[in-house]
């Protein structure tokens, strides 16, 4: 029998480990003793020895706009480590992801409580920090810190971030502060506001306000079928149970609930927004201390820095204020016994500001009773729920789909702003990622109205240029202008842009109407125009009688319009499309580009499209970029990237060519005549030969499809040809793909079928006109 190499056995494992044949800790635990004997580079090694890049996971909405903004841009500014955020879903969802996950996937997670920290200590997720590499641990409260030391056995996995209060969120149009402080919790099971309540999905939140709702302590619930029947009770009165804080508070600002849980911070950000949003905090309501937690396998050191970073009081303040959290409070403010208690339950703020600031020392130590341990004391406390007692919780999707929030649109602004439609000017744009240079040095000009397409295989920089444009990134060196206005330091919400990706994004609660008019709400629409201007885009995207249906009735192509529709109801100055064909079928692509292309041309919007698929590009672009290894390779119109080639990537990248080696004999009025090593002497048009020199080395570039097959006995009439055998013949309906041979070389030919197909092994002649050529410099 063959002994099995070492490389060989690791990649064996590594299969089963995926298969799920063997589990994680098994895995690790192979590989760890297994690499340390054989020298085999794990996947830690391996993801530690080229980080362009720490994954994130947090909650979403108003949280992780400000992390976005002050903390991770930021930080990518100054490391070049690039920050991908994500949410959560729900917590045990992602938990599920976490353990199903190859080893450094996860990077970071912003978890809920020492009781989720003590639950990923116990799975074995967690690594130990070097405190070094975290200084500005030392703003954080000491005893907020040892409390996970406990957990953890006197090391840290995590670092404190923030603490606060899990309460009553009420819109108070319906919902009185009387009513609330007189009901409590028990609104939540009130017969009343049956299908406008709604909840968290997390059995920790179910059983802690079942339990205040019969009147019992959390920590010591006796009678738990009570708290069951409880719980059961609100699964009927309530619309729909969610994973995400985000959505909740979506949902109460725009009425379709009334009562629901929710977090202090994100009830007072909405109140700054202006809406009529009241806050509760209960008796023996619970608290939670969240911490930012580092998942076993992750990068080290990127990810210590990151942390360091965060807790900088400068980066904490930051993201205080983008939270929209008053960053200037004193800690003094909403101490217990200064105020009537029930006046101090209502104001939100009073652990809202308090929230953020501790980690910048403004705090020196939290309020007694309001940072409560989230372990249940009961024995029973956590059992689970049956399936016939509680749903699945469901994940919603929360703030996450305004992807790209704008200012009022054009025919809701109040400022005198200019309504014309914009250029897009990128001006020496560099963009790395730490070692590693995802866009080099790059300037290009996209004119108003005019539609764009960013073609290149995967890894270019296309959706890097793209993301730029929009904010989500923030290119190293250069500027982005958007009309006559330098954009760079522009957040996303301000640079008025309409994103449409490959997966949608459609909320699946809401009905279509409510998806296209999203992004109105946000942007103070009176709601006397939203339903018009609704039911105009369904009328530009062709599906004007489906604005009550929900997205899951719809087609793939149904739902990819209906993007499209959200992101024009905006007017956007720019629409920026990444990718929307790429999910659907064959046939509906090509139904769908011609739809997109149909609407941007009625529209006049500036459009910038990204793609892989040269048919895309060819038939919708006004102008094509080229892109590959992050530079650009050409741009022109479509007609003339396809039949002028500024490079040998560009003419095998677009179509099939064939590149035959050839010199140049010399230049006349006609074009460059040149030798081609297989067919003799070719001139191509001088416009097809502009990069050639008067002599040297050159290439000879033949569409396939340009390279005619004949009967071998035809006479030459004026085309170059030589006789040639068919080696391959791929049947392709309309067209055949001929592979043949010509002396030593094989040439590919793509001809519309006309009667029947040559056969394989049969002589031919193969020709085509030199007016269809073009030239390149040789090697």
């Amino acid at each position: 029998m063959r002994k099995m190499d070492n490389t060989t056995r690791y990649e064996r494992l590594r299969e089963r480990y995926m298969n799920g044949d063997v589990d994680r800790r098994t895995f690790l635990g192979l590989i760890g003793a297994a690499g340390a004997a054989y020298g085999l580079v794990t996947p830690y090694r391996a993801f530690a020895q080229d980080v362009s890049q720490v994954r994130f996971d947090g909650w979403g909405g108003v949280v992780s706009e400000a992390f976005r903004q002050y903390a991770f841009d930021p930080y990518t500014k100054e490391t070049g480590i690039e920050v991908v955020d994500g949410t959560f879903g729900g917590g045990d969802e992602y938990l599920s992801r976490v353990k199903a996950s190859q080893p450094g996937e996860y990077n970071i997670a912003h978890l809920s409580g020492v009781f989720d920290y003590a639950r990923y200590h116990g799975l074995d997720l967690s690594t130990e920090l070097n405190e070094d590499n975290i200084p500005n641990l030392q703003y954080v409260i000491p005893k907020l810190v040892d409390v996970f030391r406990k957990v953890s056995g006197g090391s840290l996995s995590c670092v404190p971030y923030d603490y606060g209060t899990t309460g009553l969120a009420y819109n108070r149009k319906h919902i009185s502060d009387e009513e609330m402080k007189e009901k409590g919790a028990k609104i939540l099971i009130d017969e009343a506001y049956k299908g406008k309540i709604a909840g968290w999905g997390d059995w920790r939140t179910r059983i802690w306000f079942g339990a205040l709702q019969t009147g019992q302590d959390p920590n010591n619930a006796e009678d738990m079928d009570a708290v069951w029947d409880a719980i059961r009770q609100h699964r009927d009165l309530a619309l729909k149970y969610w994973g995400s804080g985000a959505e909740l508070m979506s949902l109460l600002a725009e009425e379709e609930i009334y009562v629901t849980e929710g977090w202090s911070g994100r009830i007072y950000a909405l109140q700054e927004q202006g809406h009529d949003i009241g806050y509760y905090d209960p008796p023996n309501g619970y608290g939670w201390q969240e911490c930012l937690f580092v998942i076993k396998g992750s990068p080290m050191e990127p990810c210590e820095e990151l942390l360091n970073f965060m807790l900088a009081p400068e980066t904490s303040i930051a993201v205080a204020e983008g939270r929209e959290l008053p960053a200037g409070a004193g800690p003094q403010q909403g101490r217990a016994g200064r105020e009537d208690p029930d006046a101090a339950r209502l104001r939100p703020e009073r652990h809202a500001r308090r929230s953020d600031l501790r980690r910048s020392g403004i705090l020196e130590r939290p309020r007694g009773g309001m940072v409560q341990d989230l372990r249940p004391r009961a024995e029973g406390l956590l059992r689970p729920l049956s399936r016939a007692s509680l749903p699945s919780p469901v994940t919603g999707e929360g703030r996450e789909a305004r992807e790209t929030p704008a200012p009022p649109a054009k025919g809701a602004r109040h400022h005198g702003q200019d309504t014309s439609m914009s250029s897009v000017i990128l001006r020496d744009i560099v963009k790395r990622f730490h070692q590693f240079t995802a866009v080099h040095r790059t300037t290009l000009e996209i004119e108003d109205g005019a539609f764009v397409t960013l073609l290149g295989p995967s890894g270019c920089g296309k959706t890097t240029n793209l993301r730029m444009i929009a904010g989500l990134l923030d290119p190293t060196e250069g500027e982005i202008l958007i009309g006559d206005k330098r954009v760079n330091d522009v957040p996303i919400h301000k640079r008025n842009l309409g994103i449409v990706f490959q997966n949608y994004a459609l909320f699946p609660h809401k009905t279509v109407a409510e998806n296209v008019a999203f992004g109105l709400k946000y942007r103070d629409v009176p709601k006397s125009e939203i339903e018009g201007r609704v039911q105009k885009a369904l009328d530009l995207v062709q599906l004007p009688d489906v604005g009550g249906r929900y997205p899951k009735a719809l087609s793939g192509g149904q739902q990819q319009r209906i993007a499209l529709a959200r992101a024009i109801v905006i007017e956007p100055d720019v629409l920026l499309l990444d990718e929307p064909l790429s999910a659907l079928d064959a046939n509906l692509r090509e139904d769908m580009r011609v739809e997109l292309k149909r609407i941007q041309e009625r529209i006049g919007v500036t459009t910038v499209f990204v793609t892989h698929d040269q048919s895309e590009a060819l038939a919708m672009s006004d102008k094509i970029v080229v892109m590959s290894a992050g530079r650009v390779e050409q741009v022109g119109s479509p007609a003339e990237v396809y039949n002028t080639p500024a490079s040998e990537f560009v003419a095998n990248f677009l179509g099939a060519s064939n590149i035959l080696p050839a010199k140049v004999a010399g230049r006349d009025g006609e074009g460059a005549r040149l030798e081609a090593d297989l067919f003799g002497p070719v001139t191509v048009p001088a416009e097809r030969a502009a990069t050639l020199d008067g002599a040297g080395a050159a290439k000879l570039v033949l569409r396939a499809e340009k390279l005619l097959l004949r009967p071998q006995d035809t006479p030459a009439d004026g085309m170059v040809s030589a006789p040639a055998t068919v080696e391959t013949v791929d049947y392709q309906g309309q067209t055949v793909r001929y592979f043949v041979r010509v002396g030593e070389t094989q040439l590919q030919a793509i001809n519309m079928i006309d009667g029947s197909p040559y056969a394989e092994g049969q002589a031919v002649q193969v020709a085509f006109q030199p007016k269809d050529c073009a030239a390149l410099p040789g090697a």
